[in-house]
């Protein structure tokens, strides 16, 4: 603690600032008076000045951007496939006899980084125009035929980001591209005939003779036909599945709108009035399709999962060519079975293969949960997403990325589609009362003013209620409020299985932690023991018996011994949160919890037939952002507890020093009775291992699972955090309270708007073509409310 003090305060007495990012410096590099902190920013600063583009500086001074500016410290990347003609030819497009390339591009935060990417065609001629949408992050390119893509790349990368070649087009996408475009021609004929009418209607509402009113009134009658016949069939469509299925939804009063108005419309044409209303509602089909285009593009940005499989994906990869027996760079999407791949040190594995070297160290955390190095020898198995921790090693591809084991895994979550269901459900549950209500005052309206007033007044002002009523941004406050987040979480490696857990979240208080491996590393070490010299005499036994464990402590006990010989123990078993036994030539053995009290230590103890040999006592370190995370909890109010196997002390330690209130310390727990802990509360929140806290986490109202094995993690928890999980969670709560702020925001937005909408129909105050431009007003001002809302939300 001392030595973070003084850390602090000499940070807070440094006067440099690196010239590149403006973060604190502390281990200097200089260049001609510039000071940089690291070589990532210097080297960014260098590819800058060779580009003349030092005005980048400039910009983002006037743009008033300091923060999140330092480059990520990643490893140099190969990206000479880019100019393979394979590649060329699936991310290629041609427009107008030129080439077009779209880039996802990693790395984006600001107008200054907008600036600096559209500046690419400056420093490459190759390069005819370069545009970057901010929102997605996406580059849209232009380049001349024999663009050099590789050249391209790395002028990216040396401006500090990553490029990532998006597809152009999926068979799924052009199908979505298929429907859109029909939905795009039928706006397109109710707009074109829309502004055809109010020409006419102009005319009519200016006083034109008894003559033309009859003529342009006929005139507006034919062109609303396609309107009416063609446009506007999606809500016919959509009502008479709902009557079917003997259920109300938002087209109904549409439809329902649409037919009563056409026929009274041209009843009066017929008996020569001037109440058409087909200006109304040709206008009224037209922004309504028009809205909805909008607002579905949203959702379904919302609801795409293809980010979770990028989390893992890599770019490039060394594969031997079995014809010139040389090492070729490609894309790792291009993999095939029996394919031989290089993998270099601290490089993920991208496919299930065998190892063909003697010998390699993996991480492998992402399948098994185990942190530790895992030694793989030849012609054992590795898994996709595994890290290769060693020097440079050759695999071959058994199984793709996508027929892997973690691509299983993601397959199964993506295909999930509770949220989907659940999002439809809360449209329909929102709308459908709103829907009756609306039919019964509709009816009410008519039946009045027909009788104190005449029939014309009755129908334009009933038709004015039903068409500014109509419940569109009622029914989409929720869902596209839950789809935006969804999309967010994803993007920052948070996967949720079912989308009510955002909500959840945003409700709950009472929060429960694992200790060991949640808010420790759980990476055990032995700090002290007594009596070694007797303990020592037992290694070979604390080291086999220990094999059938996963949990830290069985790890640091297994690194504490200097024999590790393989020996046979019989009847050998697990006892979670209890310990390890097992016979050894007639003994009975146990590695069991200690009853011995040491402050700020977990203590176990090694049994030889009831009697105590001797005691190991263990520390763990505090996980990086676990403060931080308990202190923000805190000041949303939230109940943070602990429940630990672990015993009194090593639990009021980690309790201590994260400021969590004594009486919420739980410690002695065995998977059973943390179940039973959290079975009184009414509502909770269970963060902890997948494996070892499952139980737990099924009484929980929302699991969330941090550490272990990905597939356990997703089968026993609603949340699974695949990267910096306590910085995540911090992340996750302020995305669930801003979702719920939006939620209740969109409902209030819509219900003020329907409340004056009815209002000022009834008075007579708003015509029906009024209702027609402002009914979409409500689905467009819920749109922009969530969009702005849940982007608001930054990763801490």
């Amino acid at each position: 603690m001392k030595g973070q003090e003084e850390s602090k305060a000499m940070n807070k007495n440094s006067t440099l600032s690196c010239h590149h990012c403006n973060e604190i410096v502390i281990d200097a590099i200089y260049e001609n008076e510039k000071v940089f902190c690291c070589h990532g920013c210097h080297t960014v600063h260098l590819a800058l000045e060779s580009g003349g583009l030092l005005d980048y500086y400039r910009v983002r001074e006037e743009l008033g951007i300091s923060e999140n500016l330092t480059p990520e410290n990643r490893n140099r990347e190969d990206f000479s496939y880019m100019n393979e003609s394979r590649f060329r030819e699936e991310f290629l497009s041609t427009r107008d006899n030129l080439k077009h390339l779209k880039l996802y591009i990693e790395g984006v935060h600001c107008l200054a980084c907008i600036w600096l990417l559209e500046k690419i065609p400056s420093i490459n001629k190759e390069i005819l125009s370069s545009r970057i949408n901010m929102s997605s992050s996406i580059m849209e390119l232009t380049l001349v035929d024999n663009c050099d893509l590789e050249l391209l790349a790395n002028q990216i990368f040396n401006f500090g980001y990553r490029p990532h070649a998006i597809k152009n087009e999926t068979e799924a996408q052009n199908l979505q591209k298929s429907e859109e475009h029909t939905k795009l021609i039928k706006i397109g004929v109710a707009g074109a005939c829309s502004a055809n009418i109010m020409l006419y209607s102009i005319a009519i509402y200016a006083g034109a003779g008894v003559e033309f009113s009859s003529l342009f009134g006929w005139v507006s009658f034919f062109l609303s036909l396609p309107v009416i016949f063609y446009s506007a069939t999606p809500f016919y469509k959509s009502s008479i599945s709902a009557i079917r299925t003997k259920s109300l939804n938002i087209d109904i009063p549409i439809s329902f709108a649409i037919i009563l108005g056409s026929l009274f419309g041209l009843y009066n044409l017929i008996i020569g009035s001037t109440h058409y209303y087909f200006d109304s509602l040709s206008v009224l089909v037209f922004l309504l399709l028009s809205s909805r285009l909008l607002v579905q593009k949203s959702i379904q940005k919302g609801l795409n999962s293809n980010g979770l499989s990028a989390l893992f994906e890599q770019t490039s990869i060394k594969r031997l060519n079995k014809v010139s027996n040389e090492y070729e760079v490609i894309h790792t999407k291009y993999l095939e079975r029996g394919d031989i791949v290089l993998i270099d040190k601290t490089k993920t594995i991208p496919a299930d293969g065998v190892l063909l070297d003697s010998l390699a160290y993996i991480n492998n955390s992402l399948i098994t949960g185990e942190s530790r190095p895992q030694k793989v020898l030849e012609n054992e198995t590795v898994f996709a997403g595994a890290v290769n921790l060693g020097e440079e090693v050759k695999i071959r591809v058994e199984k793709t990325f996508k027929d892997s084991v973690l691509g299983d895994i993601i397959q199964k979550v993506e295909t999930d589609s509770k949220s989907k269901q659940r999002i439809q459900s809360i449209t329909d549950k929102i709308s459908r009362y709103f829907i009756a209500t609306v039919f019964t005052l509709s009816l009410g309206s008519f039946l009045y003013f027909a009788y104190f007033y005449d029939l014309n007044t009755a129908i334009e002002r009933t038709l004015a209620l039903i068409i500014v009523s109509c419940p569109c941004a009622l029914g989409l406050a929720a869902p596209l409020a839950i789809a935006s987040s969804m999309n967010r979480a994803t993007e920052n490696g948070i996967i949720i299985k079912n989308d009510s857990s955002i909500e959840d979240i945003a409700r709950i208080k009472n929060i429960f932690f694992d200790k060991t491996g949640t808010l420790t590393d759980g990476n055990f070490s032995v700090a002290k023991v007594d009596n070694e010299e007797q303990l020592r005499l037992f290694e070979k036994v604390i080291y086999n018996l220990e094999e059938v464990s996963n949990h830290p402590i069985a790890r640091a006990l297994q690194s504490w011994t200097r024999d590790k010989s393989q020996i046979h123990i019989d009847d050998i078993q697990e006892l979670p949160s209890k310990g390890v036994s097992g016979k050894y030539k007639g003994d009975f053995f146990q590695i069991i919890k200690s009853p011995k009290k040491c402050e700020s230590f977990s203590a176990v103890d090694l049994v030889r037939n009831n009697e105590i040999i001797g005691t190991f006592y263990l520390s763990d370190q505090i996980k990086s952002h676990a403060n931080e995370l308990i202190e923000f909890l805190g000041e949303q109010k939230f109940n943070s507890y602990i429940l630990s196997g672990d015993n009194e002390r090593a639990v009021s330690q980690v309790g201590t020093f994260l400021s969590i209130p004594l009486g919420n310390q739980v410690a002695n727990q065995t998977p059973e009775t943390k179940s039973e802990f959290i079975e009184n509360f009414n509502e909770s929140i269970m963060v902890g291992d997948g494996a070892n806290d499952a139980i737990a986490m099924k009484k929980a109202t929302v699991s969330i699972a941090v550490s272990g094995a990905m597939d356990i993690g997703l089968r026993a928890s609603d949340i699974y955090l695949t990267k910096a999980p306590l910085k995540s969670m911090i992340f996750l709560i302020k995305l669930a309270k801003l979702t719920n702020t939006s939620i209740k925001l969109n409902l209030l937005i819509s219900l003020i708007y329907n409340a004056i909408g009815v209002t000022l129909s009834l008075l007579g105050l708003i015509t029906p073509l009024g209702a027609a431009v402002l009914m979409p007003v409500s689905s467009l001002s819920v749109l922009i409310a969530t969009i702005v809302k849940i982007r608001g939300v930054k990763k801490s």
